[in-house]
């Protein structure tokens, strides 16, 4: 989101509120903003009360004058939210993506997201929330090296790689599965999932995607003046509700043990997984489905397991018809939430995610705007193990080597080349074709840099001579040159 302000105009006889968009840039291009805005005065002493007007409707240029009341409210009517001799104004804005000017979502937000690949759109949302799933991230990054660009390992290698240390958004068009690319979420995850757990078998721990995904359920029949038959569990990598009516997320899960014939039967649950899926399939748009930020699924289970089945949400996958893809994400779990969307990545309210993605009309509750086809959730007792920090030095050394090197290959294609006339390079007096003091410096800092544990044979200019030179690394900020330690050893 673009930066706002906000500006109060105080008269004799009323107080104007304005709101201008922008203000700090000094970009004098044809950008625009359209955004929706609700200012409120608010007054929360002994006698609580909002004041408030209709909502601002505009589209913000750079040309443009300020948006806002110019009688907001009277003097007379503002005496009555005054308190310690200030007043408190609440201002909710809902913009959209600005058009016209760059956005830097990494520095904006810390992250970047996917572009491209129009169909399916669901794929990018998915992508993202198993990129955001630290641990199976860190377990891809384990896997054994192939340099391949048509094995499914690779491509999600270099995807995360890129994902996580790059700057700009990453285009997903060069990602191949072994078959094609079904219609529906679901399918999509469960077989990418299957695939990795089947390249993982070589170099990963076992059960990697098992132990990370796996709901077990068991059926269960029991007829009059009968025992409980149950059959053996069954695995399945996350949960799939047919949503036909209003409903919430708990009454979700009692209707999907119940299989409804005239037997009493259904279905049980034996575990819950660190990490949640569920998958929602709508017979209508229309119809309202609740699902919270913290949920507790005990009740479900056939005994209760070591910990208790305690969920947070992470991630919501909503259709957009003016995007390829819009999902909402809590990298961290912890109720700061980002809107990805179209490779852009911006800050967005914990209501903008949860509460007005419910789906159907409702007078009683907020607007809904969006309709979820699939939600994430991690189980609390394993959030550490699951969104554990990946630094660069956690990732293997060949397939860094091989990132990097692709890296470097791709930024010397664009680079700019100078060329010197001869009749120019003649009336030089001095004729170099390089800096030696600045190439020297620059090799060096590499040298320190890119290989701090080996030993290597460096020429010292200042002696003259060839020594062996140990460097011990006494930080873990590899940008920072002066504080590597250098050694003379005796030869």
């Amino acid at each position: 989101m673009l930066p706002w302000t906000i500006l109060i105009h105080l008269r004799d006889k009323a107080m104007g509120v304005y709101l201008r968009c922008n203000d700090d840039s000094d970009s004098k291009s044809n950008w625009s903003c359209h955004a929706v805005a609700k200012v409120s005065l608010v007054s929360r002493g002994l006698r609580s009360k909002i004041f408030t007007r209709h909502e601002l409707n505009h589209l913000h240029k750079w040309e443009d004058e300020d948006s806002g009341y110019f009688n907001f409210i009277s003097r007379k009517e503002l005496d009555d939210f005054i308190e310690n001799d200030s007043i408190t104004l609440t201002v909710h804005i809902k913009a959209a993506m600005p058009k016209g000017i760059p956005w830097d979502s990494k520095k904006h937000t810390g992250y970047i997201g996917l572009k491209g690949r129009d169909k399916p759109s669901y794929l990018n949302s998915v992508l993202l929330t198993l990129y955001f799933t630290n641990s199976l991230r860190l377990a891809v990054y384990r896997m054994k090296p192939d340099m391949n660009e048509h094995v499914l390992g690779f491509q999600l290698q270099r995807l995360f790689h890129e994902l996580q240390f790059g700057n700009r958004a990453v285009g997903t068009r060069k990602l191949q599965m072994s078959d094609s690319l079904p219609l529906n979420a679901h399918i999509f995850l469960d077989k990418l999932l299957r695939e990795l757990e089947h390249n993982m078998m070589e170099n990963c721990p076992e059960n990697t995607i098992l132990g990370l995904f796996s709901c077990k359920m068991s059926a269960y029949i029991k007829l009059k003046n009968m025992k409980q038959i149950q059959e053996p569990h069954n695995i399945s990598y996350g949960i799939q509700f047919n949503i036909t009516e209003h409903t919430n997320i708990y009454d979700s899960f009692r209707k999907f043990q119940i299989c409804g014939t005239q037997a009493d039967n259904g279905v049980i649950f034996t575990s819950f997984p660190p990490v949640l899926h569920i998958h929602l399939q709508r017979s209508a748009d229309t119809h309202r489905f609740e699902f919270y930020e913290e949920i507790n699924l005990d009740a479900f289970l056939a005994e209760r397991e070591n910990t208790p089945a305690d969920y947070v949400l992470q991630a919501v996958l909503v259709p957009d018809q003016t995007a390829n893809y819009k999902v909402f994400i809590s990298p961290k779990a912890d109720g700061r939430w980002f809107k990805f969307a179209d490779g852009v990545v911006f800050k967005c309210r914990k209501d903008e995610a949860i509460e007005q993605n419910y789906g159907g009309n409702n007078v009683n509750v907020k607007k809904s705007i969006g309709t979820p086809y699939m939600l994430v959730y991690i189980r609390q007792s394993e959030l550490k193990c699951v969104l554990i920090k990946i630094p660069e030095n956690m990732i293997i050394w060949d397939l860094m080597k091989h990132l990097n090197l692709k890296h470097r290959t791709g930024n010397n294609v664009n680079a700019p080349i100078h060329v010197m006339l001869g009749q120019y390079f003649e009336s030089q007096s001095q004729r170099y074709l390089m800096n030696m003091e600045l190439a020297w410096n620059i090799w060096k800092n590499h040298i320190l840099l890119h290989r701090p544990h080996k030993r290597m044979r460096m020429m010292t200019r200042s002696m003259g001579q060839i020594s062996d030179i140990s460097i011990e690394q006494i930080s873990d900020s590899s940008k920072d040159v002066d504080k590597l330690i250098m050694t003379n050893l005796p030869p």
